[in-house]
């Protein structure tokens, strides 16, 4: 983590403000069980109807349900559709899905 980071880490927490009005974060909106909103994801590592696994800065996530589709993908957002079962996460340093 550079210093950039850091300091603007230290000020999120000292001003208590949500963390994404600053950082780079991955935020993830789900609503109901049919899309998925995922916004500073690196990239997409796999993909099928059933599971999306997507790569983030510090780890992973992956989208699991069925009939999964990938409905506007663009630099750094993403909209999954389809009857969305779970999100999980994993955490590099940990490897362990949380």
């Amino acid at each position: 983590m550079n210093f950039s980071s850091r300091w603007k880490k230290a000020i999120v927490k000292r001003l208590d403000i949500p963390q994404d009005t600053l950082l780079d974060v991955t935020r993830v909106t789900w609503i109901d069980n049919g899309e998925l909103f995922i916004e500073n994801y690196l990239g997409i590592q796999t993909f099928t109807s059933e599971s999306i696994v997507l790569l983030l800065d510090e780890g992973e996530i992956r989208v699991e349900g069925v009939h999964l589709e990938l409905k506007s993908v663009r630099k750094g957002e993403l909209k999954i559709t389809g009857r969305i079962q779970a999100v999980k996460r994993i955490e590099e340093e940990k490897g362990r899905w949380v």
